[in-house]
């Protein structure tokens, strides 16, 4: 009985360790199953379909992050086609875990320029095996992936490894968890990523605040009620910033967009009439302005093409523009003259038409206004100008957006193209919402375009800053209003040394517009001017 009793007692403790063995077993075995399953929505795995041809000219963006990331893919690509090769892992990258163990398979040997990296939805969530929900998320009896102290640690432990790469590293900001959230607890997003913060700042890692961006987006942009995921424009939206912060981290490149520029000034101040808007003591504009000096500037940042502005209103200068930069047709591609004082009389027809035999007088603009109304004769030298294919430029002041709706209204034909903005004033402050009104409104009529250009000489005081929030307003105004097909460069040189050198001016403009894409670039920089202008080809 003795020893009966004591082999019972042993084989219980067997029996016992067994158990806690398979227990043991079992519990490892779902948190493997669950290591592996990360939902992805159906809509949004084109993300993880193979990557776009890499060009070998082009820096090498790594995007890792989870379906959120995985929903914007596509539109960063696009934003970014021709500027980065935009590359992922065809994999949800789950959680620091998932991260740690794939890290070195995901990197592989490829020379990295920039990656964007997020970490954090699926280390905050609570999962539990017999949940059926999207990735077995349940916040009641579930237990959290990953607890906060050890998502700090793994994080500190990517990020180290990531900077061997030597690629510029962004943070994405874990984006925002709704009410209502199955498997994930309202709050925990800016706990996990407050830690992330400290982990950044520590190695000098830039963030990209996609939180913030979300927190503000209304219900009609989540895929549904208590869904982290989001709808198209949602995922366009993070998309478009994740774009804007990628553009900013790219190594610059040799080149760009092909420009014409075609707000460009030559004048000499020895010319009968003179130019009377520039000031004696102005020591950037008061001197002569020749073809041979802007063709340095142009040559120095890649601009292969300028139409020329007529800087003041004298009729001979018209044809002296046209002959003074014929000695260089390849750059000098057109020429807009003046016509202000003789537009509505019977002296417009013979100037006009003895320009227009230079196939590279592309049209006139009208800056002065030489009589109150908009006569029947004024009418009938603009519907000449549209048939003759020309076009023209409103400089907004003495003419007003009513006439020129007017205008567009009544000769439908006739290309016009609204100069600097509708000559708005940039003081730092809002917008006057009248101007917006009226700069709106204008703007319904398909064959009017806008022209963007003298963003320097815009601002009240010079020099002008050159930092892009101050532009943002008025660039997103006429974008809004305009298009990418109805929108063209123009840096008003010489205007623009007050401010800055050329390159300056550029920059600024590349920069609102490059994140855009290739083809919103393609247009404003020289697409558009082709065909508003109907330019030449090239000599």
């Amino acid at each position: 009985m003795a020893i009966s009793r004591r082999f019972s007692i042993s084989m219980g403790g067997v029996f016992t360790k067994l158990a806690t063995v398979i227990g043991l077993c079992a519990l490892i075995s779902v948190s493997l199953a669950q290591a592996g399953e990360f939902h992805t929505p159906e809509k949004d795995k084109g993300g993880l379909t193979e990557n776009a041809k890499v060009e070998a000219k082009l820096p090498n963006v790594l995007i890792l992050g989870d379906s959120i990331s995985i929903g914007y893919t596509r539109q960063v690509r696009k934003g970014l086609e021709g500027k980065a090769n935009v590359i992922r892992p065809k994999a949800n990258c789950g959680d620091t875990p998932r991260g740690l163990a794939k890290i070195d398979g995901w990197l592989g040997d490829k020379k990295w320029d920039v990656i964007h990296f997020n970490w954090g939805l699926w280390d905050l969530c609570y999962r539990h095996p017999e949940s059926k929900t999207q990735g077995s998320g349940d916040k009641v009896k579930g237990t959290v992936s990953t607890p906060l102290p050890e998502y700090e640690k793994n994080l500190q432990k990517l990020v180290v490894r990531l900077k061997k790469t030597g690629a510029t590293l962004i943070w994405a900001s874990t984006t925002v968890v709704p009410e209502g959230e199955a498997g994930r607890i309202v709050g925990d997003d800016i706990k996990y990523n407050a830690a992330a913060a400290r982990v950044m700042k520590k190695h000098g890692v830039a963030i990209n605040d996609l939180h913030v961006t979300s927190a503000a987006f209304t219900p009609d942009m989540f895929t549904k009620a208590g869904d982290v995921h989001y709808k198209p424009a949602g995922s366009a939206k993070l998309a478009a910033q994740v774009v804007a912060v990628i553009f900013k981290a790219l190594p610059a490149q040799p080149g760009g967009a092909s420009v014409i520029d075609c707000h460009v000034h030559l004048y000499l101040l020895s010319r009968p009439e003179g130019i009377s808007w520039i000031k004696k003591d102005n020591k950037h504009l008061y001197r002569d302005h020749r073809p041979e000096d802007f063709a340095k500037v142009a040559k120095s940042n890649d601009v292969n093409g300028v139409v020329i502005v007529q800087a003041g209103q004298s009729i001979p200068d018209n044809q002296w523009n046209l002959d003074v930069s014929a000695s260089d047709k390849t750059l000098y591609r057109g020429v807009v003259g003046n016509l202000s004082k003789v537009i509505g009389t019977d002296k417009f027809a013979p100037f006009f038409n003895t320009l227009c035999k230079d196939p590279r007088y592309l049209g006139y603009r009208l800056s002065g206004r030489y009589a109150d109304d908009l006569s029947e004769a004024f009418f009938r030298d603009l519907e000449a100008t549209a048939n003759a294919g020309k076009s023209v430029d409103f400089l907004v002041g003495k003419y007003s957006f009513k006439d020129v709706a007017a205008i567009a209204k009544r000769v439908p034909k006739l290309r016009v193209i609204i100069d600097h903005f509708g000559s708005v004033r940039l003081e730092g402050k809002p917008l006057d919402l009248q101007w917006v009104k009226d700069f709106r409104a204008v703007a319904k009529h398909k064959n009017v375009y806008c022209k963007v250009s003298a963003l320097f000489g815009r601002v009240a005081k010079q020099p002008a800053p050159k930092n892009l929030a101050f532009y943002q307003p008025v660039l997103d105004l006429a974008f809004d209003c305009y298009g990418e097909d109805r929108l063209v460069y123009g840096s008003d040189w010489p205007v623009t040394k007050t401010t800055a050198e050329y390159a300056a001016v550029l920059k600024l403009t590349r920069s609102y517009f490059e994140p855009k894409g290739t083809e919103a670039c393609e247009k404003l920089f020289h697409r558009n001017a082709e065909k508003f202008y109907a330019i030449p080809p090239a000599n």
